[in-house]
């Protein structure tokens, strides 16, 4: 079954190189990050979705996305509910629990009901089930987005934080925080220390009275 998807994807794909299907417009090269460990259906959609103008990065473990210090607000994930090392549910939680407010659209071959319903409580877009045609997948990709596109306009609305208490280098840290950078990419941006960015953010979470990230954005979103 496995590779008659595969080949449905190629096909459709084929047929959006021969310009059988139109293509859109360029996104800006907007990425999407894809998490699946099948490197065959990886790189099918990859090819598709380069087609179309996005920018598809590749990851064949939860390990490996999670790990990944470089995502854009701007972006979305295509996230296969089973993976060896950790499920999709799973994924989404640790983004959720870090502050990582990525657009989800999940995709499984074998979705049970509870996890479908699981995954649209914890916030994802949609839940694609496969074999998926690319038709369903485009616009599932482009409402991801346009919420995406939402949710940094939100964002950029909370640059100054409603806690007056906080140092410079603190509102520097929380300015970074609420778009999702991780303590690695902050300490980078800011040419400071990890455990120096950790410091800050537990002042911060203490100062605002919250225990996490996600809990203090999705605070400071209510009282907006």
């Amino acid at each position: 079954m496995q590779s008659r998807l595969i080949a449905c994807y190629v096909s459709q794909v084929n047929k959006v190189i021969l310009g059988l299907i139109a293509l859109v417009p360029s996104q800006d090269e907007i990425p999407v990050y894809l998490v699946d460990d099948d490197l065959d259906l990886l790189d099918a959609l990859a090819l598709y979705l380069a087609q179309v103008g996005f920018n598809p990065v590749l990851f064949s473990s939860s390990q490996a996305f999670l790990s990944f210090d470089e995502l854009s607000e701007s972006g979305c994930v295509l996230l296969d509910n089973h993976l060896p090392d950790m499920s999709g549910l799973d994924v989404q939680k640790k983004l959720s629990a870090r502050g990582d407010k990525l657009p989800i659209v999940f995709m499984s071959g074998d979705s049970r009901f509870k996890d479908v319903v699981a995954a649209i409580q914890g916030g994802a877009v949609g839940f694609l089930e496969k074999p998926f045609s690319l038709a369903e997948l485009k616009p599932a990709i482009e409402e991801a987005l346009e919420q995406a596109r939402q949710q940094t306009e939100a964002l950029a609305k909370l640059s100054e934080p409603d806690i007056p208490s906080l140092t410079r280098r603190e509102k520097e840290v929380y300015k970074l925080a609420i778009k999702g950078y991780s303590i690695k990419k902050i300490a980078e941006e800011l040419d400071i220390s990890s455990s120096t960015v950790e410091f800050h953010r537990s002042n911060i979470l203490r100062k605002a009275g919250v225990t996490s990230i996600a809990e203090l954005i999705a605070r400071a979103l209510e009282s907006r």
